[in-house]
C-alpha cells in the first residue's frame, strides 16, 4: 500500500483517476488537493508516496507545484497528467524533475496505471539502491578508510567521515581550506593508467604529520573525468616496520573479506529479486487460473478481506443484481447480508480467520440490490489474497429449490387435510347414519308386520317418519359430496341471472312445507332485485342452511327474521333468529368442516352446513359476518356482488 497525492481541482477528472487507480491498486491511499491551502498542509505533513499534478490549476501552474515538491521531497516521483500542456511545458517539466508526462484523454487514463506503477517501481529501486549504498558507506567507515572524489584540477568533491577524522577535520568546507595537492593529483606520467596507490606523508588540521596510504583511480561521470580515492593511515607501519607489515596483511586479509561479503550481499540481493521476481510471476498465473476456474464455476464466489468485496465472479454479479463486479468490489459484504443474519455471519468471519476453519453449507438470505431476499447455501473457508488473509465464500441461490420444498410442503399439508377429512367424513357419516337408519327399519318392520293392525293415522306416521329420516340421509350426502368438492377445488361457479324476490320465497316455500310451523319466518325486501346474477344452486346452499340452522337452534313457535337488500352493487341476505345464541370462543372456528359450538348439547347435526356457506359465499367473492348473543339469538349477514367478476362470468340461463 503506498500513499498518493492527487493535485486537480476538476471534480470529473478527480473522479476518474480515483476509480482507474483504485481499480489497478486496491489499497491505494488518495488524498485529493485541490487548492493552495491544502497542498501547504499536505507538503508540510509529507505524508505521501507519488504525486499526480494538473498543468492548468486555479491558483496555480504544474510546474510550480512541481519545483516547490522538488525543493522539499527531491526523490519523490511526480506525474503530470494534463490536457492544457504543450511540448514547451513538458520539456521545463522535465528539465525540473518530473518523472512522466500524460495528456488527459480516454486511452491515457489506461496509461495512468502503468504510468503510477513505473514510477513507484523507479522509486523503490532508488530507495534499494540508497539503502545499499548507506550499507556500503557503513561498511567502508568500519573500515577506517576514507573515500574521497574530487575534479583533476584538485577541487574537493565529496569525502567519508573516515576520510574526515584521517585529515583531522569535521566537514567538507573545513578540510577544503587544507593543503590537499598530495592527495587530489595524480602523478605525472599515470593519468591513462587507471589506478595508481602511493604512500604520503601528509600534514593534518591539528599539524600531525602521518603517513598515508593513497590510491587513486581515474573515472569518468557523465562524461568529466573525476579522480577517485581511498586513504588509510599507515603511520604505525612506518614507525614499526613488522608491525606495519603485519597491519598491512591484516588489513589486506580484511578487504579481502569484506569485498567478499560486498560480493556475497550483491549476489544475495540479485538472487532475492529474482526469486521474488519469480514468486510474483507464479502468483499471477496462479491467480489467472483461479480466476479462469471461478468463473466458470455455477455458484457465486466471493472473497471478503476485510469485511470488503475483493474479488466476485460473473454469477455473483448476476446473484445480487448488480451490472458489473465494481458495484460490489470494494463494499462492505454485509450490506448484502439480510438483517436477520449479518451477526451470525459476523461471527463466522471472526471465528474462520482467527481459527482457519472452514464452515461447512449453511442456508443464509442474502439481499439483492433492488432489496429482493435471496435464499442462499453458504460455504466459507480461508483464503490468502494478495498475501493478506480473506475468507473465500461459495454461494449456492437455492431459491427454485426452497420454492420446491414450499410447494411440495402445501401439497403434503393439503394431503394430509384430505386425509383428515375423509377420516372425519367417515366418522360423520357413521354416527348420523345411524339414528335416520334405525328410525326407517323400525318402522319399516312395524309396518310390515303390524301395517294390517293399526289405524291409517298411525300408518301415515310410519310413513311420514320414514321420509323425513331418508330426506335426512339424502341432506347429509348431498352435504359431504358437496364439501368434497370444495375441498378438492373441484366447485364449479355456474352463474345466471335470478330475481332474488322470487327466488327467495320458493326456497321460504320449501322450508315452511319441512318444518311444519316450527317457526314464525318474516321475509322482507328491499330495493330492486330482478336483475341479480348468481350461481343458484350455490345460493340455495347458502339459504337453506342458515334458515335450517335459525329454526334448529330457536325455540318452537319462534320468530325468524330475514331481510332482503339489494343495493348498487351488491345484495345483502341477512337471517336474525331468537336461538340459543353461539359463545365467543367458538365464533373463530364456525365455518371449519365438522365444527359444532359448544353448547348445541343434544341438537342433532353435522357441522358441515356453515362450512358449505362459507365455501358458497367465497365462491361469489362475497363475505358472511356473524353478530351473536348466547341464549340472545345469532345474526348472519351475507353480502355478495349482483355481477359476479368478468373470470367467473358464465351465463347459461335466467330465471
Amino acid at each position: 500500500m503506498f500513499r498518493l497525492l492527487l493535485i486537480d481541482d476538476s471534480p470529473d477528472d478527480r473522479v476518474l483517476i480515483r476509480r482507474e487507480l483504485s481499480q489497478e491498486f486496491p489499497h491505494l491511499e488518495i488524498e485529493e488537493i485541490t487548492e493552495a491551502k491544502s497542498l501547504s498542509q499536505a507538503l508540510s505533513a509529507g505524508n505521501f508516496d507519488l504525486v499526480i499534478t494538473d498543468y492548468q490549476l486555479r491558483w496555480n501552474d504544474g510546474l510550480t507545484v512541481l519545483q516547490e515538491i522538488k525543493s522539499r521531497y527531491p526523490d519523490c516521483p511526480v506525474i503530470m497528467f494534463t490536457d492544457s500542456g504543450s511540448q514547451e511545458v513538458a520539456v521545463e517539466a522535465m528539465k525540473a524533475g518530473l518523472d512522466d508526462y500524460l495528456i488527459k484523454s480516454p486511452k491515457h487514463y489506461v496509461r495512468l496505471s502503468n504510468a503510477v506503477r513505473l514510477a513507484w517501481q523507479r522509486r523503490e529501486s532508488q530507495r534499494k539502491a540508497e539503502r545499499l549504498q548507506m550499507r556500503l558507506q557503513a561498511l567502508l567507515n568500519r573500515l577506517n578508510v576514507g573515500v574521497f572524489r574530487s575534479t583533476l584540477q584538485g577541487q574537493l568533491l565529496e569525502g567519508n567521515a573516515s576520510f574526515l577524522r584521517l585529515l583531522g577535520v569535521s566537514s567538507l568546507e573545513e578540510a577544503r581550506t587544507l593543503d590537499l595537492q598530495a592527495l587530489l593529483r595524480l602523478p605525472e606520467g599515470e593519468l591513462q593508467q587507471g589506478n595508481s596507490e602511493h604512500e604520503i606523508h601528509f600534514c593534518r588540521a591539528d599539524g600531525r604529520l602521518i603517513w598515508l596510504c593513497l590510491n587513486q583511480s581515474l573515472n569518468t561521470t557523465e562524461g568529466e573525468p573525476i579522480l577517485e580515492g581511498l586513504i588509510e593511515d599507515i603511520t604505525e607501519r612506518k614507525l614499526v616496520q613488522e608491525e606495519l607489515k603485519r597491519a598491512k596483511d591484516e588489513l589486506e586479509n580484511r578487504v579481502i573479506e569484506r569485498t567478499q561479503e560486498l560480493r556475497q550481499i550483491n549476489a544475495q540481493l540479485l538472487k532475492e529479486m529474482q526469486e521474488r521476481e519469480q514468486v510474483q510471476q507464479r502468483v499471477h498465473e496462479s491467480e489467472e487460473r483461479y480466476r479462469h476456474l471461478v468463473e466458470l464455476s455455477p455458484d457465486a464466489i466471493i472473497i471478503n478481506s476485510g469485511g470488503q468485496f475483493v474479488f466476485i465472479n460473473s454469477v455473483a454479479v448476476k446473484l445480487f443484481g448488480a451490472t458489473s463486479p465494481s458495484d460490489l468490489i470494494g463494499k462492505p459484504i454485509l450490506d448484502r447480508v439480510h438483517p436477520d443474519y449479518r451477526q451470525i455471519v459476523q461471527e463466522q468471519i471472526r471465528q474462520i480467520l482467527e481459527q482457519g476453519k472452514p464452515v461447512e453449507l449453511m442456508e443464509q438470505k442474502f439481499l439483492s440490490f433492488d432489496g429482493t431476499v435471496i435464499d442462499v447455501e453458504v460455504a466459507a473457508a480461508p483464503f490468502i489474497y494478495q498475501q493478506q488473509p480473506a475468507v473465500q465464500v461459495v454461494v449456492r441461490d437455492i431459491r427454485t429449490r426452497k420454492k420446491a420444498e414450499e410447494e411440495l410442503r402445501k401439497m403434503l399439508e393439503k394431503e394430509r387435510e384430505l386425509s383428515e377429512l375423509k377420516s372425519r367424513i367417515i366418522t360423520t357419516i357413521s354416527h348420523e347414519y345411524r339414528t335416520p337408519l334405525t328410525i326407517i327399519l323400525t318402522s319399516a318392520e312395524f309396518l310390515e308386520k303390524y301395517s294390517h293392525k293399526i289405524t291409517e293415522e298411525r300408518r301415515l306416521l310410519h310413513l311420514k317418519r320414514i321420509q323425513t329420516s331418508s330426506k335426512h340421509l339424502a341432506d347429509l350426502v348431498s352435504d359431504v359430496l358437496f364439501m368434497g368438492q370444495a375441498e378438492a377445488d373441484r366447485l364449479k361457479f355456474n352463474p345466471i341471472v335470478l330475481n332474488l324476490e322470487v327466488f327467495c320465497r320458493e326456497v321460504l316455500e320449501e322450508i315452511r312445507f319441512s318444518i311444519d310451523n316450527q317457526a314464525v319466518i318474516i321475509f322482507v325486501v328491499k330495493g330492486n332485485c330482478t336483475q341479480a346474477c348468481l350461481d343458484e344452486k350455490q345460493l340455495r346452499q347458502i339459504l337453506i342452511n342458515l334458515l335450517s340452522n335459525a329454526i334448529k337452534y330457536s325455540p318452537k313457535g319462534g320468530t325468524i327474521q330475514f331481510n332482503l337488500e339489494c343495493q348498487e352493487n351488491v345484495a345483502v341476505f341477512r337471517i336474525q333468529d331468537e336461538g340459543i345464541g353461539i359463545p365467543t370462543e367458538d365464533v373463530s372456528q364456525l365455518f371449519e368442516s365438522f365444527h359444532r359450538a359448544s353448547n348445541v348439547e343434544t341438537i342433532p347435526g353435522t357441522g358441515l352446513g356453515l362450512a358449505i356457506v362459507k365455501k358458497c359465499v367465497d365462491s361469489h367473492q362475497g363475505k358472511i359476518t356473524v353478530n351473536s348473543v348466547v341464549d340472545g339469538g345469532t345474526t348472519f349477514t351475507v353480502t355478495l356482488p349482483l355481477k359476479p367478476p368478468v373470470s367467473h362470468f358464465d351465463l347459461r340461463s335466467s330465471r
